[in-house]
Formats: C-alpha cells, structure tokens, sequence
C-alpha cells in the first residue's frame, strides 16, 4: 500500500488518519483469493492473516504511527505489510516528486513506526509547508492519499561515506543490470567517468552451481585490463536483484547458498589478483508498487514471473547478511541501499528495481567528491 500526504497550511485538530477515509477495501479478500492458488491439502493463506485493507495514522509530534486494519474493520496484531509511504508539501505541482519518503519499522504487531527522511535527489526541500504456484506475487498493490495531514518532522539525508574513485586508474564494475546502469550513461552511450568499466551483465544470480562459471566470466571479460593496470585495478562487485527475483530462487529465507558464492567469488579474485581492492555494493531497494506488468514493455507473463518475489523486506534482509559477510571478510560494503528505498520515484516507469540515470548520476558523483562532472 502506498499512501501519500499532502500539507494543507490549516493543520486539522484530529491527529488520526484514515486511508481509505470512510471504509476497508471490501472487495480486497475476494481480489486476493482469485490470485492465490494453494496446494491440494492447503489452506488459503489469508485464512489466519488476513489482508491489509484499510490503515489508521496517528500523528504526535515526531512520531507517527501506523496501525493496520482488515477488510472487516478490525485492527491487525500481525506484522509484514509491504508499504511504502509519501509526503508531499501542498504547493507540489501534480506528478513531482514527494517532499519526504516514511522510513517504515515493523513491530510485528500490526503497528509500524513511521519516521520520514528527505529524499537523495532533494535532500533539503524548500517552501515547506511463499507464492511460487501463484498468479503473481499476491501484492495487492493498493494505493490511498490522505490530505490536509500535518507537515511531520523531517530527517535530513546525508550522503553515506562513500570512498574516492576520482584519483584511481581503473574501476571494474561486475554483476548484474543494476550495476552496469550505475556506471553507464544511457543518454550519451558513455560511462559516467572514464576510469569506469563495465563487460557485460553476467545475468545470473550467484549461487554455488554456477559460481565457478561466473569467476572464470570475470577473468575472461576482464583479462586485458588486468594486465594493462596491474595493481592499479579496483573491482566493485554486487549481485541482489536476481538472487531475490529469479523464478527457480532456490535460496529460501537464509540466503545461505548466496552468502557461500559470494565469499567463494571473492576469495577466488584475491587469489587471482593479489593486491587489487574488492568493494562490494549493497542491494538496490526494490518497490512493488512501481511494477505495472501490463506496460513493463516484455510479456506479460514474463514479468509476473520475474516479479513474483520482488519485496522491499527481502531485500533488506539480504542488504544485512551481505553487509555481516563483508565485515567479516574486510572487503569495503558501498552502503547505497537507503538511497534506493527513499527513491522509487526515480525507479523506471513500472519497473520497480532499475534506477533512472539521474539518480544513478548523483550517486556517481558521490564517488568523485573532487570532481563533480559527468562524461
């Protein structure tokens, strides 16, 4: 669900918000069950959890919190609900970007706590006022907009600490279309920075059957550089998007085998190339209510199915284990992955998990504090 709040300059007395405003999405039930199609011996999920569809904010001060609510009216006491939440200043033109994006915490109660952060693009805003037998994901993609709602308090983004690309030779870039976006100017045909590099998008999730295949990948695509900047070569290596997304996932809640073919590929690269700098980039944020398959420009069923496990949740559980492993293994973590979650405005249209290139130029620019020009 995604609400969005607009500022009016008369604040209301009554601090508590309803989205929808009268009455729960009646028909939600009904539209969710036509989705999910359980096992023969199976119940219908929704049975013991039933959908979000309705919530209540309660507003004080800094602190807002946000109560879920079922299709019968009742308040929830479980956790889960993928949301994503807006504010808008009141003098925003229709269709701009929002003022500020909810940083949701889930109590698991059916309560989340809602602080709200500037957004990267527009850090200080001014003139304030289990479904792999299942049609689709199960998201029910709802989407509600409360007005006349009372400005909340705003933290501020900062930049995260990121390291300076702007005096080395050589950068590799190596993953998936993710990562080859941020380093490629779709507009000029050219790499933001001309130390940049980026082969090819390995297209493949890393898990330990096609790890071998992927670290001889690298050395072939990567051979000519290797030998042309000797040490002077740094390589920035992420995988996130398809580990989640891939139809066959075959890593379940750990991410156990992922985890394992990620210290395999580093260890296998130090071993090769003693010397060179590993960094490892977070995962990019994913947002489902940026996907409309209907106009995601491939077929249709292709991207259901490349969509079915597209969560916010589950991408952040893998952004903390990836960051642990990395500790662990000394390798520098380029920690992107509140930039992505304040910024699915900037994600492309129904796309849901693929950056636009203004903000993959900003976060560029992150890298170079020096020199703030792009190629």
């Amino acid at each position: 669900m995604t609400a969005k709040g607009v500022k009016s300059p008369k604040e209301p007395s009554n601090h508590e918000l309803f989205i929808p405003k009268e009455q729960p999405f009646i028909s939600l039930l009904t539209k969710l069950n036509e989705t999910i199609i359980p096992g023969k011996n199976d119940t219908s999920p929704l049975l013991h959890c039933p959908p979000t569809a309705q919530v209540k904010i309660s507003i004080s001060n800094s602190t807002w919190l946000l109560q879920t609510i079922d299709h019968l009216g009742r308040e929830k006491n479980q956790g889960g609900d993928e949301m994503y939440i807006t504010y808008s200043d009141g003098n925003l033109e229709e269709g701009s970007p929002p003022t500020a994006v909810a940083i949701i915490e889930d109590f698991g109660n059916g309560k989340y706590g809602l602080t709200f952060s500037t957004t990267p693009m527009n850090p200080t805003p001014r003139n304030l006022n289990g479904t792999e037998r299942w049609k689709n994901s199960g998201s029910s993609n709802l989407s509600g907009s409360a007005f006349n709602v009372p400005e909340p308090t705003l933290k501020q983004f900062q930049p995260p600490s990121l390291p300076d690309f702007g005096q080395l030779p050589m950068v590799i870039f190596f993953g998936d279309s993710t990562l080859y976006q941020l380093v490629w100017n779709s507009d000029n045909k050219k790499f933001f920075r001309p130390n940049l590099f980026f082969a090819r998008n390995i297209r493949s999730e890393l898990n330990m059957e096609k790890i071998e295949l992927v670290a001889s990948m690298f050395r072939k695509q990567h051979k000519k550089k290797m030998v042309q900047y000797g040490q002077n070569v740094h390589i920035v290596l992420g995988s996130a998007a398809w580990d989640i997304l891939t139809n066959d996932n075959i890593q379940g809640e750990s991410f156990k085998d992922h985890l394992n073919s990620c210290r395999y590929l580093i260890t296998r690269l130090r071993e090769k190339y003693p010397g060179r700098r590993v960094f490892w980039k977070s995962p990019s944020a994913l947002h489902m209510h940026r996907v409309n398959c209907t106009n995601a420009g491939y077929d249709y069923q292709n991207c259901l199915d490349s969509t079915r496990y597209l969560s916010q949740s589950r991408a952040r559980e893998l952004h903390y284990k990836q960051k642990s492993l990395m500790k662990e293994l000394g390798v520098p973590y380029l920690d992107l992955f509140e930039t992505y979650q304040l910024s699915a405005f900037y994600t492309v249209n129904d796309d849901g998990r693929h950056a636009k290139n203004d903000l993959n130029k900003m976060i560029i620019n992150w890298f170079y504090p020096h020199n703030q020009t792009v190629v």
